[in-house]
């Protein structure tokens, strides 16, 4: 299963240059537009029902395929650099149902975040956000997103951790963008325990996580921001303790590099971070 955005093939149209397909010229620059138009919209103009409207998808892929093989060598070395930074920064994800080529994907990145222990260590901090496009057509592609996340030591009862989701919705109502709806689960280590949150917020355990849920909208032209205050592990306060911490934040797979602010204030460590989340981000004081 190889599974990629359209981010990754505009990187690929860099290299290539510029593709014709059912006469439409597709291009790095223009690649979202013209292939958002004509399977939301284009399509009908040609005549063809809704069932084909995606085709062109696939014709796109395979003059990509075509062009990507006739590349001259000294193209090559730019091609390894496109598909590790697709890798890494998790616009391109593969899986096989072959463990031996499943153990060689993962030494290269090319599988996603895999959730074993090495992210549940129990003296490790953990943060993932996790949005999920309801309904919203591509309002994605407009919406500005910013982090900020913030560990206060509290010795006697564990650190406090406040996360900061800031949201704006810079687009209209077009066939295209409309008001943001999206259900936002948040992975912290388990057992955190919520003191403040939306309303509506829902607590579940997920894959050996702590997952905070909840349901929001953003109207076009407006911001909003989702904010959550939770208890951490006993465990991070014993490392705390010790003037030691480390986070560990996973990016959303087709999320772009969006910004993160990190600050810790505890007795022995007192520090701010700017940062993204381009790729995942260990940041250990």
């Amino acid at each position: 299963v190889i599974a990629f955005t359209p981010t990754f093939i505009q990187q690929l149209l860099t290299l290539t240059g510029p593709l014709k397909v059912d006469e439409v010229v597709f291009d790095a620059p223009t690649l979202f537009d013209k292939l958002e138009w004509h399977v939301e919209q284009g399509y009908v103009g040609k005549g063809l029902p809704e069932s084909q409207r995606k085709e062109i998808v696939g014709a796109l892929a395979q003059k990509l395929h075509t062009a990507l093989l006739r590349l001259p060598v000294t193209v090559w070395p730019n091609l390894l650099t496109t598909l590790t930074n697709a890798l890494s920064e998790r616009h391109l994800m593969i899986f096989s149902t072959s463990p031996s080529l499943n153990a060689k994907l993962i030494s290269h990145n090319a599988i996603g975040p895999r959730m074993t222990e090495h992210y549940r260590t129990p003296a490790h901090d953990f943060l993932m956000v996790l949005d999920a496009n309801l309904a919203a057509l591509k309002t994605d592609e407009v919406m500005e997103r910013s982090f900020a996340y913030e560990v206060k030591e509290q010795q006697e009862q564990g650190p406090i951790a406040t996360l900061t989701l800031r949201y704006r919705n810079k687009g209209s109502f077009s066939w295209k963008w409309t008001r943001y709806r999206s259900y936002t689960r948040v992975l912290v280590p388990q057992g955190s325990q919520l003191v403040e949150g939306p309303p509506n917020t829902e607590i579940s355990q997920e894959l050996g996580f702590t997952s905070f849920g909840t349901f929001f909208t953003v109207e076009p032209g407006m911001e909003t921001s989702i904010v959550l205050r939770y208890r951490l592990p006993q465990a991070l306060q014993a490392s705390l303790s010790q003037g030691t911490y480390t986070l560990q934040a996973l990016k959303q797979a087709g999320t772009l590099a969006i910004p993160l602010t990190f600050t810790i204030d505890s007795a022995k460590i007192s520090k701010r971070i700017e940062t993204d989340l381009r790729v995942d981000r260990t940041i250990s004081l």
